[in-house]
Formats: C-alpha cells, structure tokens, sequence
C-alpha cells in the first residue's frame, strides 16, 4: 500500500456559534485508539500553524476545561480527490492552543461518543412479551447518536418478565448483547448493533481486507494468546470488528480475524502512517482445534 499523496480534511464546528472551519494543506499529526468497547475511542490531532482568526475562532478559555465544545471530523486517505477520503474520527472535543517557538500548535482532544453515552439515562419499564428490539431501539434513541450498520431487525425473542430498565443505556446494551448475542460499539460517533458470528459465513462474507507483506503488513504478526499483533500501513477502511485475512510466514496458516483494537498515528512531515491490529482468534475463520498444536507449542514468534 503507498504511502504517498496522503491527504486530509480537518472540519471544525464550534459548538456555541454552530460555526465551521475546513482545515487541509497545513502540517498536521493524529492518534488514535479503538476497540470494542463503545466508549474506548480517543484521538489526539494537532494542527500546526493556523492563523491568528482561526486560532480565536477555535480558542476555548481554560486549556484544561473538560466541556466539549468543537465538533470535529477528520478524514484521511492517498490520493487527491477529497471524495476519496474516508472519516477516522469524528466527535466531540476539547482544544487548545500553544505557541512552541517557532510554531503554534492547535490541539484537538477527542473523544467519540463518549460524552452522549455517560450524559445518556433512561427509565423505562416494560411488559412481558415486548419485543428486545423495540427495548434495544429505545435504548439506542436515549443516547441520541445516529445509528448504521443495524442489525436491530434480526433481534430475535421478547421478555419473559416485565422489567424497568433505569440505568445507563450503554450498560443495559452491553447486557443485552452479551444475552441476545450482538455487539453494541460506536465509532465515528454512530452506533452499530452487530449480530455475533455464529459460523464462518458471516466472518467470510465480512472480510474484506487482505494483509500480506504486498498490502501494507509490516514486519510479522505474532500470536499472544488468544489475539494476534499485527502492524501495517495505516488504512482507512479497517474498522473496528471487521474481518481481515492475514498472510504471514510465521502463523501457522492464513486465517481471517476480527478487529478487536487499533492503535494508529500519523503525521503529513515525513513519518509513515501505521496501525497496530490486535485480531482475535476467537472469530477465526479457521476452527480453534486447527491451530491447537500451535498454541500448545507456547512459542510465540516475532
């Protein structure tokens, strides 16, 4: 995968004013990290150099208050028509300003979704029989984030009691998900409920990268007990939970794993962009009693 003509479109929307600012072309660096967990997503950007009236458009009084109020979205990707850029962060931030000689820095703190889950509260109580994904909708609308990819229509089964549901809707997902057997996790501020997989199909109709040293691997994976470590050239279309089929010497055989984590930087001065995968071999495509030798071996290959 190259690593050249990497682009990117920084939006800002000051939250009080409902203002909004693109920034490209400018020296700019991220982070971010990610995993299943749907408030686990935190992102760090810094943008070098605005001018003076950006600068006071985007200046927020106290550098530690802890209040969002910038909204940013930040795509990125190789190439230079904007249209081909895809979103790796969007939410909620903090910013602040600060002048290191001789550059200023703006720097963006992000959280995703973060504060709409922790703000969130319902009280709802339910009869017998309801449907668990009208409850599941329900608890979806009080936290207020749009949703994609749903499977909410494949939610099968109703209550079996009546039952008040009067705490934190992102807890109350996680419970019902590890009972009806789907993942609630936000990204990009928007919400997914995903059926778990239960058989191969639905990992082998989801994957939809391949990672080889000809594609952006970097180095060799390594298994760490239950999780292969991976590293690669940063791409954009690897999303937490997808599905991504590694080629490797060191593995036992090729495989297709779930994306569990992320750990990606980035900058437009000369590092490359790269990502760290934690995949699980809890939603391989190859069944665990295939790799067992290998796991017995206790070798673990760098």
């Amino acid at each position: 995968m190259k690593q050249f003509n990497r682009n990117y479109v920084l939006t800002v929307t000051n939250l009080k004013t409902q203002q909004q600012i693109e920034i490209t072309n400018l020296k700019m660096a991220f982070s971010l990290k990610r995993d299943t967990d749907s408030m686990s997503s935190k992102a760090k950007i810094q943008v070098y150099n605005l001018s003076i009236t950006t600068r006071d458009f985007l200046t927020v009084v106290n550098k530690k208050d802890s209040t969002p109020n910038l909204e940013v979205e930040l795509k990125c990707g190789y190439g230079y028509n904007k249209k081909d850029l895809k979103t790796i962060i969007r939410g909620k931030a903090v910013g602040f300003h600060e002048w290191k000689p001789p550059e200023s820095i703006s720097t963006f703190q992000v959280s995703d979704g973060l504060f709409e889950q922790t703000l969130a509260k319902i009280n709802n109580s339910y009869k017998k029989g309801t449907p668990y994904k009208k409850i599941v909708q329900d608890l979806l609308d009080s936290i207020g984030l749009p949703v994609t990819k749903s499977d909410l229509n494949d939610i099968q089964g109703s209550l079996p009691k009546a039952r008040v549901f009067n705490s934190s809707p992102k807890r109350c997902l996680d419970d019902l998900g590890q009972l009806l057997g789907f993942r609630y996790f936000v990204e990009n501020s928007f919400q997914s409920v995903r059926l778990k997989s239960k058989d191969n199909s639905a990992a082998a109709e989801r994957s939809a990268f391949s990672l080889d040293l000809n594609s952006g691997l970097l180095g060799q994976p390594f298994q760490r007990g239950d999780y292969i470590m991976a590293k690669c050239l940063f791409n954009p279309n690897i999303r937490i939970n997808d599905y991504v089929t590694l080629k490797s010497s060191t593995l036992l055989s090729e495989g297709t794993y779930r994306v569990v984590a992320m750990d990606c930087k980035g900058d437009t001065y000369g590092q490359p962009w790269e990502m760290k995968l934690t995949l699980s071999l809890q939603d391989t495509l190859l069944y665990l009693n295939d790799i067992q030798d290998f796991i017995d071996t206790g070798v673990i290959y760098v």
